[in-house]
Parts: C-alpha cells; structure tokens; sequence
C-alpha cells in the first residue's frame, strides 16, 4: 500500500464530500426550496444550525487528521474511495482505475470514522 498518491484537489474534493454530506447540512438541504430567491441580509441557515454544523464538521476534519497521522495509507485509501464513490464528476477530481482496490479498505475506516 505504499506510494498511493492523492492529488491535493482529489484530496480537497474528498474532505468536503466526508465533512459536510451526511450532516446538518444534508438535513437543512433536504428541506423545501425557499419560496423566493435568497435576498441579502435573510439567513437561511439559525445561528444554532450553523454551530451544530461546524462543531459536526469539525469532528469529521479531527478524525481525517488523526487518521493522517496514524496511518497515511489508510488516510489515502480513504480519500480514494470517497473520491472514486462520490466526486468522480466533480470539477478537477481525477481518479485512475488501479485505485479501485483500495475501496473496501475505505469504506471500513468511514464506518469506524462514525462511532
């Protein structure tokens, strides 16, 4: 497993994808569109909302760097199965067809990074 390579915008694409879906943010973008077009100075979002999504987000980000720090090929496999699963159409995201078996491994520590 060693030398797997993850260019920073995969990099980038994946720690947004793992901190920000399947969070508050999920759970307010599920609602009803606002009748009119957003209009500066209204909030769509409470103020307690966008704490409890920082403070979400920011558990997510401490487990990736703890994850870093621990294991860079498990931190790597990680964000190669996020990326591969979830941001293969995004702008700049780049994934080779060999990284492919690094997904189960992924998928093992989002499971743990939930806990």
């Amino acid at each position: 497993m060693t030398g797997i390579k993850v260019s920073p915008r995969n990099e980038a694409n994946a720690i947004v994808y793992y901190t920000a879906r399947d969070s508050l943010l999920e759970d307010i973008h599920s609602g009803k569109p606002l009748p009119k077009k957003y209009q500066k100075g209204y909030s769509r979002i409470s103020q307690n909302e966008m704490k409890q999504l920082m403070i979400e987000m920011c558990d997510k980000m401490e487990y990736l760097i703890r994850l870093k720090q621990k294991s860079i090929e498990n931190y790597n496999a990680l964000l190669i199965m996020t990326g591969y699963c979830y941001c293969q159409n995004w702008k700049g995201h780049n994934l080779k067809e060999q990284n492919r078996n690094f997904m189960r491994m992924g998928k093992q520590l989002i499971k743990q990074g939930k806990k």
